[in-house]
Parts: C-alpha cells; sequence; structure tokens
C-alpha cells in the first residue's frame, strides 16, 4: 500500500512536466499592406465596398431568404 501510494504520488508530480517546446506561430505568408500604384486606386475600391449592400453581393435566393 504504501509502495502504491508513493507512485501515485511520483506521477501525479512528473505527470504535469512537459518537455514540448513553446509553439510560435509562424508569419503569415501574406503582405502586410494593401497594393500600391496605378493599378490600384484606393479610394474607389473603397467607395465601392461601402456601397454594395449585403443584397447585392449574396445573389442567391436561398441565401437571401
Amino acid at each position: 500500500m504504501h509502495k502504491s501510494l508513493l507512485s501515485l504520488a511520483l506521477m501525479a508530480a512528473l505527470g504535469g512536466c512537459s518537455l514540448i517546446p513553446d509553439y510560435e506561430r509562424p508569419d503569415a505568408p501574406v503582405a502586410a499592406a494593401w497594393p500600391q500604384g496605378e493599378a490600384y486606386p484606393q479610394d474607389a475600391t473603397q467607395a465601392s465596398e461601402r456601397a454594395l449592400g449585403w443584397r447585392e453581393f449574396f445573389r442567391d435566393p436561398a441565401l437571401q431568404q
């Protein structure tokens, strides 16, 4: 009984230890900023996104219900 109690206490003490290293999330493989230049008009895209309602975005009748 004494030996099983001692082994149980030892297992409980060592059971919480982990030798796994801390996880470090890798950087996302996307650009940090929107593209810039003549081909990307910033004001036009932002205005059209604000003007677009959800019913125009989801054209499927099942989704609109």
